[in-house]
């Protein structure tokens, strides 16, 4: 089979295709449906930020109404171009339609009369408005926004997934009036998204497909369907796993289950350990053959001609499609979550049963009662393995439901959050080992204002860096990173071939936090095993450089004191002659409310600033690089026989197709390109005298100044908005301050404790810096201090203090249940038993037993460390040391601590 009888397989109109295919269809179909983007722009304006919202509004309301525009329209029409792809994800060419970019007459764009023009032309053959050759390049994309604003109905945006199935398969004309012809033959009612569930069918197909032939047609059809037909990254990464034989697709399912009405079966499926299915009047589902008989029984039970199409899929899901391994996530009505377990039997017919005869047996994980702020599916049984998360944008709707069930201590931590922005301080108080340090931080984590994680934050992963996969620790090596085609190329010490991770898949696994999936199959395009750990280290590289900044952790001591913590008496050299002076300088929380307040100072005020040669060369370099993703051939000519092929922050690679010494490419720094710029450098022969560029720059001067007359061409040609807004963001900052009891508060705070209360009013500090003595604590500062109710050597909290912050209680609790570590239970409760028998009454147990995280199994993580070494030489000696300071007490007691130390 060559390859194009190979694709000609699924040139079918969509009636045809569709019923080819009905239930790849109808999944993938219901997929688009629930992720909710092939719809009409004006039904995605919630995913825009609020500033950018009105203005595409306004636009996409005028489009609507056949209004033109005027010139009080340009600013509207401006950041339509710029802020539209967001919602449209149509690469960044709209944005190369800038108001006043030069044309060939001379003349500059006017985009009120552009999009006038396109507003009034029916066909894109038909437009006759002046452009240059790169907006001329562009137009059909604009063109298909904005009359996909206008109707969408009749024209769908041209994306180049479509087009490129319609030209190689499908063997239509690419271009777009013949795609909007096309578009206007399928059904009206959801036109749009049955027609990317078609598309996406024959993608689909197409790459299943390809493990039916052999070695030979195989390797072509692969290599034909990336270059050629298929560019959209999540069908391109199931082509690169083909080969995969490591990392196999993880083939679970999840199911979203109602036990009988209103769940009323729940408690006792929960006791026995197994789901049942209704419509009993069947019988036993083994006796059918298909979905079809399934169909036409219920039309005969229930004499009705519907198509009782729900209801058959239940039934024959129930029996063939579900698996032993699938999840079952149990619901009542539309907005309670009961427990999820795991399928540990095939379907069988229990005839003793009075009902809910068709039954399966499942080990339930877990057990509770969620409540949702959103409506769940309704369907008595619904395979959801393959939705999207309306709530999480980049994670599935079964990971999102996992996650409520699974993170206990959420609500607790949302109110803790929601509490520390009321209140602005907090103190987590509780016996040792409870965890309150890591609770703070954890806290501090949600406060901190991530930024979006993007493109740029792959460069966090270095080439050759080596990192271990999640469940077997297999090291892998990171071989080779695009920047202009988005992916890393890992090799396992195991494998044979290397492997693509796409940074799309990491940015959505990051922003969905996948690798804390408890069922371990977040990812369902292949290579998780590899996704996740690239994804939870950016996460954790980027956290860390924004903790850096914003958080700050201090421990207080008993001889902690003003001066140390808020402001004071520095000495310092004289720069003006011998000696030493005296100045007053600001400490950790006077430095710390300073870098606040600036923030917030900054963020409550717009900067006007103009643009300059450093972002017309930054716009150059995002220039060029687009030039090389576009092309074909992925690279950009320098000369006939010189070129660039790839790109990262700091530099274009550049090589020659002959080049025997430098055939992996050489560097051309951004830096270099930069200091020949400023230098005003017009010739090679002016390169090769600067003796500040590195020797590459000046051997390869011809190339050089070839990449910086481009640079002078483009800056000619693409004249840049003079002015623009700059937008600080509102920060938080947050300090931790551990064991804050063992200070003198009040002589720590002096007059900050006024401050702490009214935020944002200045006091006045006895110190007085380039003398000003005033000190202010911002709204965005909060501070959580964390203090150990054990600990009676401490001073105590006086009540201005107290009333000032909120005390919350971080006690011991049983960790058997939690995801990824092992506790040791039965000594947790043999230790709390010590206490409930053997307590001082002067003394309460919530303020001195012994907390959780002594008894978390470290083992696994640290070599050596194993319980009973915990327990000889942390745990024995704090309980020993209680005996002594008579908090536990009776005659037996120290003889109990050491029998329950030797029987470990």
């Amino acid at each position: 089979m060559n390859i194009k009888e190979y694709l000609n397989q699924y040139n079918l109109p969509y009636e045809a295709l569709v019923k080819k295919c009905n239930i790849d269809f109808e999944k993938i179909y219901q997929q688009e449906l629930t992720k909710n983007w092939l719809v009409p722009i004006e039904n995605k304006l919630n995913w825009c930020n609020d500033e950018d919202k009105w203005p595409i509004e306004k636009v996409v309301a005028k489009l609507k109404s056949s209004q033109t525009f005027d010139s009080g329209d340009i600013e509207l029409l401006s950041t339509f171009v710029s802020k539209i792809n967001s919602i449209v994800r149509i690469g960044n060419r709209l944005n190369n339609f800038k108001q006043g970019t030069v044309l060939d007459n001379n003349e500059s764009l006017d985009l009120v009369e552009l999009f006038n023009q396109i507003s009034l032309t029916k066909y894109l053959k038909e437009f006759r408005g002046t452009l240059n050759s790169n907006l001329r390049a562009f137009l059909p994309h604009l063109f298909s926004v904005i009359k996909h604003c206008q109707d969408p109905t009749k024209y769908p945006i041209y994306y180049k997934f479509w087009k490129q199935i319609s030209k190689e398969v499908l063997l239509l004309n690419d271009d777009y009036d013949s795609i909007c012809e096309f578009y206007t033959s399928f059904p009206l009612d959801n036109r749009t998204t049955k027609f990317g569930a078609y598309y996406g069918l024959i993608a689909t197909k197409l790459i299943e497909d390809i493990n039916n032939l052999d070695d030979f047609d195989r390797e072509n059809v692969i290599k034909y369907l990336k270059d050629k037909v298929i560019n959209l990254d999540e069908y391109k990464v199931l082509i690169d796993n083909l080969s995969n034989t490591t990392n196999l697709k993880d083939n679970k399912k999840y199911w979203l289950y109602q036990p009988g009405e209103d769940a009323r079966l729940w408690g006792s499926y929960l006791n026995e350990g197994i789901i049942g299915l209704g419509w009993d009047d069947l019988g036993d589902l083994a006796n059918y053959d298909s979905k079809e008989e399934i169909v036409k029984t219920l039309q005969i039970i229930y004499k009705t001609d519907s198509s009782k199409k729900n209801d058959a899929t239940a039934n024959w899901d129930f029996y063939k499609t579900m698996e032993v391994g699938d999840i079952i996530i149990v619901k009542k009505g539309k907005r309670k979550l009961l427990g999820y377990g795991e399928v540990v039997s095939d379907y069988y017919y229990d005839a003793e049963r009075d009902e809910y005869t068709s039954t399966r047996d499942v080990n339930w994980i877990k057990s509770g009662e969620w409540n949702l702020d959103f409506d769940l599916v309704l369907k008595t049984l619904t395979n959801i393995t393959q939705y999207d998360s309306e709530i999480l944008k980049g994670q599935k709707y079964y990971e999102y439901l996992l996650s409520i069930m699974n993170d206990t201590n959420k609500l607790q931590e949302n109110e803790l959050v929601d509490l520390l922005k009321y209140k602005k301080q907090i103190i987590l108080q509780g016996p040792p080992g409870t965890g309150k340090t890591r609770e703070a931080k954890s806290i501090s984590k949600q406060l901190i204002s991530y930024d979006e994680f993007n493109k740029s934050d792959m460069s966090l992963i270095k080439l050759g860096e080596y990192f271990k996969t999640k469940t077997d620790k297999t090291p892998f090596i990171i071989k080779g990173i695009s920047e202009s085609q988005n992916y890393f190329k890992v090799k396992s010490d195991k494998a044979t071939n290397e492997y693509t991770v796409n940074f799309k898949q990491i940015i959505d696994c990051i922003n969905a936090k996948g690798w804390n999936d408890p069922t371990d199959n977040w990812n369902s395009h292949g290579n998780s095993s590899y996704l996740q750990v690239l994804a939870k280290a950016i996460y954790d590289r980027k956290v860390e450089k924004l903790e850096t900044k914003y958080v700050k952790l201090l421990q207080f001591h008993p001889s902690y004191t003003y001066e140390d913590f808020v402001r004071g008496i520095v000495s310092k050299p004289n720069l003006d002659g011998d000696g030493i002076v005296y100045e007053a300088e600001n400490k950790i929380l006077g430095e710390f409310a300073k870098q606040a307040l600036d923030n917030y100072l900054a963020s409550k005020q717009k900067v006007i600033s103009n643009t300059n040669d450093v972002s017309e060369f930054e716009a150059f370099i995002e220039y060029i690089k687009d030039e090389i993703a576009q092309s074909e051939l992925h690279k950009y000519d320098i000369t006939e026989a010189v070129y660039l092929f790839d790109a990262d922050e700091t530099r274009f690679k550049y090589k020659g197709d002959n080049w025997k010494a430098h055939f992996k490419g050489l560097n051309m720094k951004f830096s270099e390109l930069r200091k020949i710029i400023d230098s005003g450098a017009k010739e090679r022969q002016d390169i090769k005298k600067m003796s500040e560029l590195e020797e590459l720059t000046r051997q390869h001067a011809t190339y050089f100044i070839k990449i910086v007359e481009k640079y002078y061409d483009y800056k000619e040609h693409h004249k840049h908005v003079q002015k623009k807004e700059q937008i600080v963001e509102l920060k938080n900052y947050v300090l931790i301050v551990d064991e804050i009891n063992r200070a003198n508060l009040s002589s720590v705070l002096g007059e900050l404790i006024y401050a702490l209360e009214y935020r944002g009013e200045s006091v006045e500090s006895m110190y007085a810096i380039d003398g000003d003595n005033k000190l202010v604590l911002p709204p965005n500062l909060y501070i959580i201090g964390t203090m150990n109710t054990a600990d009676r050597s401490v001073g105590h909290i006086d009540y201005a203090i107290r009333r000032r912050f909120a005390f919350v209680d971080v006690l011991p609790k049983d960790l058997s249940d939690e995801e990824g570590i092992t506790f040791d239970k039965a000594l947790f409760n043999q230790v709390a038993e010590l206490f409930d028998k053997n307590l001082s009454p002067e003394f309460k147990k919530k303020e001195v037993q012994l907390g959780h995280s002594y008894f978390i199994d470290k083992s696994k993580l640290e070599e050596g460390v194993s319980m009973s070494l915990r327990l000889e030489y942390e745990i024995r000696p704090i309980l020993l040391e209680y005996v002594k300071d008579g908090v536990l007490i009776g005659e037996t007691i120290e003889s109990k601590i050491e029998n329950l130390v030797a029987s470990i």
